[in-house]
């Protein structure tokens, strides 16, 4: 058995805000962020603050800055470039794309959330569901917190459009078998859609690997500023018209879903990989029932 050290103090002296007699325990509520992040929020409104699409140099560097974001992400996400999508935050993507998704769909037309899921992958559905018509179903979990696969299963009809769900509960922490899930809402021809966001600062994504068709999560989760972070398959965000503005690109097709001006100060957070990437080795959460990492699916 390996033992891997973890030296608490080298850590603490990155954040700042832990220099107070003062505990945080709200994980939900996000991470303090490491002083390398705030350093570099602070840099780029100080040298090279501009908007895109500029003829002078500081619009340049955030255009090179956002590419680089965006090539971060997509190895964080475990995606291409162009399938990536920077927003707000998760609610605001999710409240965006779950409207983009259902343009077409019909009156009597079905969504599937679960139980486990937390509100922002739940409010966008209902609304949506409110304004068009549509139903909305719950899968419900047992008794040990673990979804309820059977009941997913059996709400699943040839109505159904999406079936969303977390990777990980908010609330109590439970993985869901994401490959399992995104293969019975294909074979019952609905998109799957994931919200990683708790899952997000523990364990690594392969939004790819494990096939769901949209993945959204956010960095202030792990030790990034207050942003939205998600994955489309390019397939489908190519046959989606977006609510967008007509001068902006179309390419990146992502970029066709990131509407207005964005921050662009908190992209640079994107280039700062070393706690990121120590969480995808060091970071754990429980499966109820199956102890196995979400890496053995």
């Amino acid at each position: 058995m390996s033992t891997t050290l973890f030296d608490v103090a080298a850590v603490r002296r990155r954040f700042s805000a832990l220099d107070r007699d003062l505990v945080f325990f709200d994980g939900p509520g996000g991470t303090q962020v490491p002083d390398e992040v705030i350093g570099a929020i602070a840099g780029y409104l100080r040298d090279t603050n501009a908007n895109v699409s500029g003829p002078y140099e500081t619009s340049r560097l955030t255009e090179e800055l956002v590419d680089r974001a965006r090539t971060t992400g997509a190895a964080f996400l475990g995606c291409s470039y162009d399938e990536v999508v920077f927003g707000a935050n998760m609610s605001t993507l999710n409240f965006a794309l779950s409207r983009t998704a259902g343009r077409e769909w019909q009156r009597g037309d079905e969504i599937l959330v679960t139980r486990l899921d937390h509100d922002a992958n739940i409010s966008p559905w209902l609304e949506l569901a409110h304004d068009r018509g549509l139903e909305v179903r719950f899968a419900d979990i047992r008794e040990d917190t673990s979804l309820d696969m059977d009941h997913l299963s059996q709400l699943l009809s040839p109505r159904t459009k999406v079936v969303a769900f977390p990777v990980a509960s908010n609330a109590v922490g439970t993985l869901t078998d994401v490959r399992a899930i995104a293969d019975l809402a294909h074979e019952a021809g609905a998109l799957a859609w994931a919200d990683a966001v708790h899952y997000g600062p523990h364990g690594p994504i392969d939004a790819a690997a494990w096939g769901v068709d949209v993945l959204i999560c956010s960095p202030y989760k792990f030790f990034g500023p207050h942003l939205g972070l998600a994955y489309g398959r390019r397939e489908l965000l190519e046959s989606w018209r977006p609510y967008k503005v007509r001068p902006a690109p179309n390419q990146p097709v992502g970029h066709r879903f990131e509407t207005g001006t964005l921050p662009h100060d908190p992209s640079r957070r994107q280039g700062s990989r070393d706690l990121s990437g120590r969480r995808h080795r060091e970071g754990r959460l429980r499966r109820t029932g199956d102890r196995s990492s979400s890496g053995e699916r």
